[in-house]
């Protein structure tokens, strides 16, 4: 075959398979085409520029502009979206049910059927042409009307579905919405009222007033009022002879709101009214964006009652601690506590970076960040030495850290938040952020999540050694003869005589000494009595090295003080784990009785009490 036929072939081959995709593949098939057919109209609403709904004397104009619908005539204003769709339904949803002459009837005169001018009509725009469906008199089936196309001659019986939209007045097809602004596009807002002016302003993702102070804004609060304001529906649209009361009432409005949002240069303002002379429980409202006055419950102007503190952040400190590096704690009269970030872990940088419990760090950051102030005490910050800030009994500094000079910081640790706490009053303390004038009152249990001892900073871990090292162990409790075990080929013997040695007991003490962690961590005190002690566990390791244990009293929470030999600090250790290490190890031995009955002062009480474990963390 000559190239010249075959390129021609081809011509011909693309040409019909462009014809199929472009052309015939957009055609309704077989089963759509028939059920089109069956339909009065067959309408795309995305190709409707303009609806026209005529009844009678009325008439009402709708047009679509950028997408959306407006109400033309009588009056210029927007439409409900959702009358506009319902209507549409009721025009897709319009069946050809039967004509005239299907029912055996002989052709009538349309104006027989209200047909010939009709009083009602819809008539639907589009770039291409228009479709007008008239509407006629009730047909002698209940619920069915006459109804014909205008520019055809056949009569047809249909639902009045259709109808009854077309009925409705123009006030119902106009947006009982305030306005289509949506609160989350709001970036700023103007309050006026006889009280004054507040300014809040969104700031990235926080609200802060800049008028009357400039504050942090409580974000949830301000948006809800925002939304609420929004989505007030307008109950009625001011007409006739109230437009000029109406009309006054707004001329020396209540108060106004201006509104800011994304992507429009001009602000949406809000004039609200005093409440109407014959309803109490309404006010009239005039918006910018549209040409008329609604009147609208009284609850639309409860923004105008917002006060500053009303909308003012009641959280102690805005904190994100994944941004934090470092943390300082400055308490009065002791040694300054540094917590650094190590990866994903804190040490006590301070106390050459031993590790730090994270848990406690993150507990700290949290109960901070979460805490509310109970009062707004003073917005300037002129009588310091008043609430004991001038030097304050605690502070708390958190920081990032950069290594080296950036665009952003300098090297070295770059300030975050100090928190500042001055003096106790009753159940509350006064504190203060460095970067901000206000001095508020919070409760001061908030300062038992602050450690100011470096110790209560410690990791958890006592121990992290492996059971199956531990070679020798002994126990001694109170005054009685201390009991020693030795272990040869894996098997435990007591070192003097030949008791039956209990080996659950002697492995369930291995597995928790070996692995002991603390509930918490304490400044070492007398009333703990670790020099009077109920018990001492003692076990070598294969490498020699020795580790001793001293139990001393219990805690009013249940547990148990502890310390061990080389290690700072004191710690508390749960029941659980104080009833491994306190288990008899032979069969003959008796265990000691517990720390409350062991030999201890009797100017000392202690008590065993069967509370729940505290959590980690807790304060003894």
């Amino acid at each position: 075959m000559k190239t010249r036929n075959t390129v021609l072939l081809f011509l011909i081959a693309a040409g019909l398979f462009a014809f199929i995709y472009f052309y015939e593949s957009k055609l309704p098939t077989t089963q759509e085409a028939a059920e089109q057919e069956k339909h009065l109209v067959n309408i795309d609403r995305d190709k409707l520029t303009g609806i026209t709904i005529t009844n009678n004397e009325d008439k009402i104009v709708l047009r679509k502009t950028d997408g959306k619908w407006r109400l033309d005539a009588p009056v210029k204003d927007s439409a409900d979206g959702a009358a506009i769709t319902q209507l549409l339904t009721s025009v897709e949803l319009l069946r050809k049910e039967t004509t005239l002459e299907d029912q055996g009837q002989q052709k009538l005169d349309p104006k027989d059927v209200g047909l010939g001018k009709p009083g009602v009509s819809l008539k639907l725009e589009t770039a291409d042409k228009p479709v007008e469906i008239w509407f006629g008199k009730d047909a002698a089936v209940e619920g069915k009307i006459y109804v014909r196309l205008a520019n055809s001659d056949t009569i047809y019986v249909v639902s009045n579905e259709l109808k009854n939209q077309v009925a409705k007045k123009a006030d119902d097809f106009r947006d009982r919405r305030l306005t289509d602004v949506n609160a989350a596009q709001v970036t700023k807002v103007q309050i006026k009222s006889a009280a004054g002016e507040i300014e809040l302003q969104k700031d990235r993702e926080h609200w802060k007033l800049n008028k009357p102070i400039s504050a942090r804004g409580d974000d949830a609060k301000i948006s809800d009022q925002i939304a609420q304001t929004l989505n007030s529906r307008i109950d009625t649209f001011v007409t006739g002879d109230v437009t000029t009361a109406a009309a006054a009432a707004i001329a020396d409005p209540r108060g106004t709101v201006t509104l800011y949002s994304e992507g429009s240069n001009t602000p949406t303002v809000l004039q609200i009214s005093k409440t109407s002379e014959k309803d109490k429980d309404k006010v009239y409202v005039k918006l910018s964006t549209r040409d008329s006055i609604f009147l609208m419950p009284k609850g639309v102007g409860d923004i105008l009652e917002v006060k500053p503190n009303d909308v003012r952040d009641k959280h102690l400190v805005r904190l994100n601690l994944d941004i934090v590096d470092r943390v300082n704690i400055e308490p009065a009269g002791k040694p300054k506590i540094t917590l650094a970030r190590k990866q994903e872990d804190w040490t006590i940088k301070t106390s050459g970076d031993k590790p730090a419990n994270a848990g406690e760090v993150r507990k700290m950051a949290d109960a901070l960040q979460n805490q509310q102030v109970t009062a707004f005490v003073a917005d300037v910050a002129t009588d310091l030495p008043k609430y004991g800030l001038d030097q304050p009994q605690l502070k708390v500094n958190f920081a990032s850290y950069a290594s080296e000079n950036t665009a952003e910081s300098k090297a070295g640790e770059n300030s975050i938040v100090t928190v500042l706490f001055g003096k106790i009053d009753g159940d509350n303390v006064y504190a203060k952020l460095d970067n901000e004038p206000f001095i508020v009152s919070v409760p001061k249990a908030i300062l038992e999540n602050i450690h100011t001892a470096a110790v209560e900073w410690k990791d958890l871990t006592v121990f992290k050694l492996k059971a199956d090292d531990v070679t020798s162990l002994e126990t001694a409790r109170g005054d009685q003869p201390s009991l020693v075990l030795n272990k040869t080929n894996s098997t435990w013997k007591p070192a003097k005589g030949d008791a039956s040695v209990n080996t659950t007991n002697v492995q369930s003490l291995l597995n928790t000494i070996t692995s002991l962690r603390a509930v918490r961590w304490t400044e070492t005190k007398p009333e703990q009595n670790l020099d009077k002690l109920a018990l001492v566990v003692t076990f070598t390791t294969a490498d020699k090295k020795t580790n001793k244990v001293r139990i001393g009293s219990a805690t009013p929470d249940g547990m148990f003080f502890a310390a061990a030999d080389g290690v700072d600090g004191t710690f508390v250790i749960n029941k659980p784990d104080h009833d491994a290490l306190d288990a008899a190890l032979t069969q003959s031995a008796q265990a000691s009785p517990s720390p409350s009955a062991a030999a201890l002062p009797s100017s000392t009480p202690v008590s065993v009490t069967t509370e729940p474990v505290a959590a980690p963390g807790a304060k003894p």
